[in-house]
């Protein structure tokens, strides 16, 4: 993995998350259309608000069949009458691996079904500059298997989480919250609101403040949404000079 060029900052708009975090920024995916497909591409793509932060990748059973696609989780809202019921956990816009089996696009870049891939899939996040990643929600990881959450450094080091099956609630089977945030910067075992045990190992040499590459490989049907991270010197300094905006958003729970 080589560390990607660091480009001007101006024009992305971040929000900041009101956490324990203080002062730490996140990627929730919030003004995207539902629907819209992501990075169905063995290179990425860039995406507003966020093209100046990452490139994103997604693909169904390890190809890029279909892309990563924004689905609104509202119990109320455009899917509440699909079949991802396990989906509508109310955390407005996350993330899923589109299904296969639901590839039309009336209107090109939007699937008219967003549904998520029933044998998993991956998304891949490639920074444009080094951050902090501080965690990650993890949604419908049930007892369809287990997920891996793999941090990689400027230097190919690597911190992994093994997230087991049923770390969360099935809200369609076992009701609220279907949903829970996995610690990235901890090591400790880490039990989820369905039970399952979330591991983790790195290598000696990784280092968390220099992450360049984030994937996640889903073992069955799941999503993620709010990726809180920080942005570390002299990463910092980039994005100050190109005017980063940072406008103040409370966090859903």
């Amino acid at each position: 993995m080589h560390r990607v060029s660091w480009p001007i900052m101006a024009g992305w708009v971040a929000t900041v998350l009101l956490t324990p975090f203080a002062g730490a920024d996140i990627i929730d995916f919030e003004g995207l259309a539902n629907g819209r497909e992501i990075g169905r591409g063995a290179h990425g793509e860039s995406v507003q608000p966020y093209a100046n932060l990452f490139e994103l990748y997604g693909a169904s059973n390890g190809t890029p069949t279909q892309g990563a696609t924004i689905f609104d989780s509202d119990p109320l809202g455009p899917n509440a009458g699909g079949a991802d019921k396990d989906l509508l956990v109310g955390l407005g816009n996350i993330l899923i691996v589109q299904n296969d089996s639901y590839a039309t696009q009336t209107i090109p870049g939007f699937y008219d079904t967003p549904n998520d891939e029933a044998d998993g899939g991956t998304l891949a996040f490639d920074f444009r500059f080094a951050v902090e990643l501080l965690s990650l929600d993890l949604i419908d990881i049930d007892g369809n298997g287990p997920a891996d959450v793999i941090l990689e450094d400027g230097r190919g080091n690597v911190r992994a989480y093994n997230v087991g099956a049923s770390w969360t609630h099935d809200i369609a089977a076992q009701g609220p919250a279907g949903w829970d945030t996995l610690d990235l910067t901890s090591l400790a075992p880490q039990v989820g609101e369905g039970g399952g045990i979330a591991t983790a190992w790195q290598d000696a040499l990784f280092d968390p403040t220099d992450v360049v590459r984030l994937t996640i490989i889903l073992s069955g049907s799941a999503a993620i949404d709010n990726l809180v991270f920080i942005i570390p010197a002299p990463s910092a300094l980039v994005a100050l000079v190109g005017g980063l905006l940072v406008p103040a958003r409370r966090r859903r729970r």
